[in-house]
């Protein structure tokens, strides 16, 4: 569905702006055979996407991105001049939260100078995008709006299937270092004995050694799928999560980021798990976190550390530690779980409110019926989908066994031991 501008938010007719206005909000084209002269005004445009496929939102080119996208179907739909259509610094672009490669939004917010005269733009520009794309709504805005410096805060969410939080295997390095070092903290619930439970086939049963491979993989594969969390083990997730609320140094949780640096403090106003649930016989757990601003790969490293304490049985004074200045090195959780859900502008608001008759406040309240449907339709089930086919949370979770036996996870444990031989 698209909608279109409300009345308030038309732009006036030339009869009724001032000179001044003329000269600041037409575009920049002169009338020497180039398009006629339309006025540009500061927009907030809300979008949505599924980001599979494309290598983050910014510009980057030659490489696809989501705003590359959106940029040409603003070109093509007459919102952008052809005469800017070379260059998005004409036009002003900018976004209110930069997300990563594969990773996904409900809700982003766009603001740049658009031509908005005809009252059907949205559904002009949304015929341009891919069905992986919406531009939900365009509003009138300030000149001086930017959407990343007025944003107050940002929700994000994180889908993760339990089978995340199974710990490693007990006869591997990695599990062997674990149960040395953190056996007393590991939690006694149905998941100690996952491992032990799997119908294992041995070569001694008549089975050559590459169909016995293929088929414990399977068996692993399946075992997986079947698992369901534990309410102490949520409640373990949940607890490991609670200590991000606050203030807190983030310098371990980015790139090359110095532990003094003013802006590795970050605010994190809440970080909760959902009720597990079920698709496709796949348990799955929703993360969402609410914090003012989040630097490069934060999100995904802050799920990683929860998974990795979770599996360790990692005690609280280490996983603080992660805070203080020694330099550790948290994997990333993979792109595929993470989703932008809304950028909030409450502050914008408030200033609109009392300030400036002429423009109405922005957010997407009236849609939340037609995100959820994308959301569930072009995200989420996209989302599932690619986890069945490629176990990329298992992966993860294989990749983190090794990191284990290499001692990078080292800072997990209560007392490290002398490093294993490798293996």
């Amino acid at each position: 569905m698209s909608f279109s501008l409300g009345k308030r938010d038309r732009p006036m007719s030339s009869r009724a702006r001032s000179p001044a206005a003329k000269r600041t909000d037409v575009s920049d084209e002169s009338m020497g055979g180039k398009s006629s002269r339309l006025p540009k005004r500061k927009v907030a445009c809300f979008i949505g996407y599924c980001g599979t496929g494309y290598a983050g939102l910014q510009l980057n080119p030659p490489h696809p991105t989501i705003e590359s996208a959106f940029f040409d179907a603003f070109v093509k739909a007459g919102a952008v001049s052809k005469e800017n259509s070379d260059d998005p610094k004409k036009v002003a672009l900018q976004r209110s939260a930069r997300t990563d490669k594969g990773v996904h939004a409900a809700v982003n917010v766009l603001a740049l100078k658009m031509i908005i005269e005809d009252p059907d733009i949205v559904l002009k520009v949304n015929q341009h995008l891919p069905e992986q794309m919406r531009l939900w709504k365009i509003e009138r805005t300030t000149k001086s709006f930017s959407p990343r410096n007025h944003c107050d805060s940002r929700w994000y969410e994180y889908l993760i299937p339990s089978l995340s939080f199974l710990p490693p295997r007990k006869g591997s390095p990695w599990g062997k270092r674990i149960l040395e070092c953190n056996g007393g903290r590991m939690l006694r619930d149905e998941a100690a004995n996952f491992w032990d439970d799997i119908p294992w086939i041995c070569s001694n049963d008549g089975v050559d050694a590459a169909a016995e491979i293929k088929a414990n993989k399977e068996a692993v594969r399946l075992a997986r799928r079947k698992y369901r969390i534990s309410a102490e083990r949520l409640s373990a997730v949940r607890q490991f999560l609670s200590r991000f609320v606050g203030t807190r140094n983030f310098h371990n949780y980015t790139v090359d980021q110095d532990f003094r640096a003013s802006n590795s403090l970050r605010v994190i106003r809440s970080f909760t798990a959902s009720e597990p649930f079920l698709i496709d016989n796949t348990q799955w757990i929703s993360l969402k976190i609410h914090g003012q601003s989040f630097m490069l790969h934060q999100i995904r490293k802050m799920v990683a550390m929860v998974i990795c304490a979770v599996r360790c049985g990692c005690s609280d004074t280490a996983f603080d530690e992660t805070f203080k200045e020694k330099r550790v090195n948290i994997p990333k959780a993979p792109s595929l779980g993470l989703l932008l859900e809304r950028p909030v502008f409450e502050g914008y608001n408030r200033n609109i409110a009392s300030k400036h008759d002429d423009r109405s406040t922005i957010g997407i309240d009236e849609l939340v019926e037609q995100i959820e449907t994308f959301k569930q339709e072009r995200i989420y089930d996209k989302l599932y989908a690619t986890e069945e086919q490629e176990n990329t949370f298992a992966s993860f979770t294989s990749g983190l066994d090794g990191h284990g036996a290499r001692g990078t996870l080292d800072f997990l444990l209560d007392e490290i031991i002398a490093p294993i031989a490798t293996v």
